[in-house]
């Protein structure tokens, strides 16, 4: 009895897996098309709908009417080395249709040795989804908490 197991299980394990990434929603993937230490922007993230409306320190790029681009910024920054890491596909919205994209915006550590002057790190973005599809950005990072901190300060 142990020895038809053990002959049945690479089979059912072969269908559970074939059965498991079948049913799986296809995540968009995500290109970085550009990046910048100097956009001037504020804190934010905005659909780029036309090439007029990239910002000056980015790279005039055709925007392409299949997929959805789009600007991450972290705003002025005192010095060098803030960050954005993006990830390398965006997931499905489990709250409702669309998607969702998660980045991180980090900061130097204290102690590290950064350049001084006034920074404005923003990345242009293509996601591979029709450019109606509904967007959320989620940021997380060290630089993030930063940001909410001291908005929640100042209200």
């Amino acid at each position: 009895m142990s020895r038809s197991f053990l002959a049945l299980a690479p089979i059912a394990l072969a269908t559970a897996i074939a059965g498991c990434s079948g049913n799986a929603p296809s995540a968009p993937e995500v290109t970085v098309l550009a990046r910048s230490e100097h956009c001037g922007l504020n804190l934010s993230w905005q659909r780029i709908r036309a090439s007029s409306e990239l910002p000056a320190a980015l790279p005039q790029v055709g925007i392409f009417e299949d997929s959805t681009t789009l600007v991450i910024s972290m705003g002025r920054q005192p010095t060098g080395g803030f960050e954005i890491i993006l990830p390398e596909a965006t997931t499905p919205n489990p709250d409702g249709p669309g998607i969702q994209l998660h980045v991180r915006l980090e900061a130097p550590p204290p102690d590290a040795m950064v350049t001084q002057a006034l920074t404005s790190p923003c990345a242009l973005l293509r996601i591979d989804t029709p450019p109606d599809t509904p967007l959320e950005v989620h940021f997380s990072g060290t630089a993030a908490e930063a940001a909410s901190a001291a908005n929640q300060r100042s209200q």
